[in-house]
């Protein structure tokens, strides 16, 4: 499996590529991304995903800033749904993935250590593992829990 992600708000990346390799991020284009990242409004927040949908992985995220391992209050956690997106032209076993996050996953280029975007990498080496097919990982406290 090939990931490509990119912040949506990583303007450092999707300028300095274009200049430097004379190429722009596939993740910036809205043609060639795979998948889209939304927010799970609080009534249907904290819920699996649903295939029929082509909803595949949820995962959460801390608004605010926190230690490596402290658990996020609750009312500063959001949930996100990673969707398959282009149905017509990309098929459900693609192993390249392309898309660009929101800003509470990725805020800026060498943003990938913070514990939502950590989350949301457990997720996807989770929904691909075959011993733990149908089952979900949560980012909890520094450990991946699977609910």
């Amino acid at each position: 499996m090939l990931i490509s992600i990119s912040g949506k708000k990583d303007f450092l990346t999707r300028g300095l590529l274009a200049i430097a390799a004379a190429q722009h991020p596939a993740a910036f284009m809205p043609w060639l991304q795979t998948h889209k990242v939304d927010l799970l409004k609080p009534p249907e927040g904290n819920r699996p995903p649903d295939p029929s949908k082509e909803e595949v992985i949820a995962f959460d995220v801390c608004k605010k800033q926190v230690e490596f391992g402290q658990q996020c209050p609750a009312p500063d956690t959001a949930t996100y749904m990673v969707k398959r997106k282009r149905l017509n032209r990309v098929v459900r076993t693609n192993p390249i993935w392309t898309m660009a996050v929101p800003r509470d996953i990725i805020s800026a280029h060498g943003d990938v250590w913070n514990p939502g975007y950590l989350n949301f990498q457990l997720n996807m080496i989770a929904s691909h593992n075959p011993d733990e097919a149908g089952r979900q990982s949560r980012y909890v406290n520094g450990r991946v829990k699977m609910r």
